[in-house]
């Protein structure tokens, strides 16, 4: 799922679908109020009802998300489509969606709220119904706290929202734990400090994806200039099931790199996609680690 521009610069919803060999099987572009209002494709999931639930964030002043239905031949089944409100400025939309046993779709949000900080909080509307989103934000509307939001994922005990915080001035990682229903499991969102990961996170670190692993622990991505090597690195922190650290790993070299996607490997240890830029140009890398974080195999796509 994604985005599509035409020779207007309009902006529809773009959805493929694909065979395992990467060939295209199948392919719909999707306007909305006529194509004058843009729309981004973000993510999708698969129901209980084999219909694909969309998740598109939208270029609007009062609705800027949309959760859309589609059948298997990629047909829109509007009585199941709706917009949703941002209630705060400046509003993203996290690339994770998820459907629960109930097939209510689950989504992350971030955005700014009237005092001027940035909150993230979880979304879970149902199926075929449109309600208010009302699950609270990670952080209380008094906190003086930015909470930037960048990734979510669903838990055994609920969700983990991960992102970066202000919270000791430097920029830092920080984990929430929600359950079900978006309401903290813990007191407040953690913040990634050498008291509590043993590892001096005394410059600007910045969150950036989250997974559950295989063992119900945590591992949690993205870059940090914590190492002294000249630049930024990619970053990994495993943690337990209640989110306490057991081991960070970097990875990195004088270029700047961060970890865009993690996810637990077939077997043991992770998968690590991540980009690396030197001079203004981009590279992939694509990291093997075993389930203590070292490497196994390293490839670089320039």
């Amino acid at each position: 799922v994604g985005e599509s521009i035409n020779a207007n610069n309009q902006s529809h919803l773009l959805i493929l679908n694909i065979d395992p060999n990467g060939n295209e099987l199948a392919s719909i572009e999707f306007p909305v109020n006529g194509g004058n209002t843009a729309i981004r494709g973000v993510d999708l999931a698969i129901n209980s009802m084999n219909e694909i639930k969309v998740t598109a964030f939208v270029d609007s002043t009062s609705n800027n998300y949309w959760v859309g239905t589609f059948n298997d031949n990629l047909e829109n089944l509007p009585e199941c489509s709706f917009f949703y409100s941002a209630a705060s400025t400046n509003p993203t939309m996290l690339k994770s969606t998820t459907i629960t046993q109930n097939d209510e779709v689950v989504f992350g949000i971030s955005g700014t709220q009237e005092n001027g900080r940035n909150n993230g909080r979880l979304a879970k509307v149902p199926s075929c119904q449109n309600i208010p989103l009302s699950s609270p934000f990670i952080a209380s509307d008094g906190s003086a706290i930015n909470y930037t939001t960048s990734s979510i994922s669903p838990t055994l005990s609920g969700f983990a929202l991960v992102g970066t915080t202000n919270l000791r001035g430097n920029d830092d990682i920080f984990l929430a734990r929600v359950n079900d229903n978006g309401e903290l499991l813990d007191e407040a969102p953690v913040a990634f400090d050498s008291e509590n990961s043993g590892v001096d996170f005394s410059r600007e670190e910045e969150g950036l994806a989250v997974v559950q692993a295989a063992d119900g622990g945590l591992l949690i991505g993205g870059s940090s200039e914590s190492n002294e090597d000249g630049g930024s690195d990619i970053v990994l922190i495993k943690t337990d099931f209640n989110g306490s650290v057991q081991w960070v790993q970097f990875y990195g070299d004088r270029n700047d790199e961060e970890a865009n996607i993690i996810a637990q490997a077939p077997g043991t240890g992770f998968m690590v996609l991540g980009t690396s830029e030197f001079g203004g140009i981009n590279s992939l890398i694509l990291i093997k680690t075993d389930r203590l974080g070292n490497v196994n195999k390293l490839l670089i796509v320039k």
